[in-house]
This record gives C-alpha cells, structure tokens and sequence, in this order.
C-alpha cells in the first residue's frame, strides 16, 4: 500500500497533510474497488492520522466495494461524475501519513525515500503477475505494509 500511496505523491511525513479525497482516490484508481479509509486522531500533537486502509473481499477472493460493512460511514461525495462515496472515518482534510510511528517503548520510521523504493518493487511485480492467485497474494503483500 506504500507504494500505491507514493504513485499519487502521497508519502510518510509527519508534517505534510492529505485530503480523504486524495487517499480514497488513489487507492481507487489503483484497484477498481471502494476502500475504506480509517484515521485516528492524536491528541498530543492535534492531528488526524492516516491508521488503516481496507480493502474488502468476496468469498472468492474477488475485491469488492467496501461500501457494505457495518459501522463505517460513507461520508460526501468526492466526485460526482463517478458517483463514489469515502468510507471511512477520516475527515476531509489535515490527514498526516505518519513516518514516525510510537508502539509502545519503540518508535518505527519509515523514510520518504523508502516509500519511493516501494514503488519500483511494486512495478515490477505487477509487471509479472498474471495469475488472479498473483494478484490476490500481491493485494495481501500491500495490506502488511499498511500495519506498519
């Protein structure tokens, strides 16, 4: 998922700020399907973080919309002309994509210039998979980095 996000400029940095529209439409543009989108807002610092992106699944392991699960809110409209809706949590704007991550006594950091380098892996893998089995395991490879 790193480097669907990186694709359409969008990066770890604690500083930098996306819209939902953004995030929902690049995980859109990318798999066809309506995600949901989550956030969490941290209090410390007074900002809304990006916390997980879920893609959803049929019992064949076909992506579907999202646009069924119970508890998530579909918010405004995006863009009328494709009639989708963001699901999710997460407001319309000031959404840090954290590089700085605190679990427990340890802190992760996840550099802009690794991001970048998900992209070449992600382009070559996509160039080499042709099976829908690649393509489902490719999808479940992207989700991991998502937990990060």
């Amino acid at each position: 998922m790193v480097a669907v996000l990186a694709q359409h400029n969008i990066v770890p940095d604690d500083k930098e700020t996306y819209t939902r529209d953004e995030i929902f439409q690049a995980i859109t543009q990318t798999f066809g399907v309506n995600p949901a989108v989550d956030c969490i807002y941290h209090r410390l610092n007074h900002q809304h973080e990006l916390s997980q992106i879920k893609l959803c699944f049929d019992s064949s392991l076909n992506l579907v919309d999202c646009d069924g699960i119970i508890g998530l809110a579909k918010l405004d409209s995006f863009d009328n002309t494709l009639n989708q809706t963001a699901i999710g949590n997460c407001p319309a704007e000031g959404i840090t994509y954290p590089a700085s991550v605190k679990v427990g006594n340890y802190e992760y950091h996840y550099p802009r210039e690794l991001a970048e380098l998900k992209i070449e892996h992600w382009t070559e893998a996509q160039a080499t998979c042709v099976t829908w089995l690649c393509h489902a395991l490719m999808t479940v490879y992207s989700l991991m980095w998502i937990t990060l």
